[in-house]
């Protein structure tokens, strides 16, 4: 089932994430597993922003591995990233 398949991803991607610094997935691709930073501008939707972030200018985001299960969107703030959105439709920003 698909959506097995994604909580897996997620599941799997948190459990890395956890497992290096800040500083290491910070030098990591995109492709590997990294963070990018998009700017707000890039996004067709944005429901439910909490307070905490709305004047943050830019999103942070990871892949899901295979990529085909899609992207979780955040925010990181004092070594805390913030899943504010999985993107398993890939509907919130043009890729």
């Amino acid at each position: 089932m698909q959506s097995d398949k994604i909580k897996l991803s997620v599941v799997n991607r948190l459990i890395h994430a956890s497992e290096i610094s800040w500083k290491d997935t910070f030098q990591l691709g995109k492709q590997q597993g990294g963070f990018e930073k998009i700017p707000k501008s890039q996004f067709k939707t944005l429901p439910n922003i909490p307070q905490k972030f709305s004047k943050n200018q830019k999103i942070d985001v990871f892949r899901l591995q295979p990529e085909s299960c899609g992207r979780v969107l955040g925010f990181i703030e004092d070594g805390v990233f913030y899943i504010i959105w999985i993107d398993k439709d890939f509907k919130i920003y043009k890729h």
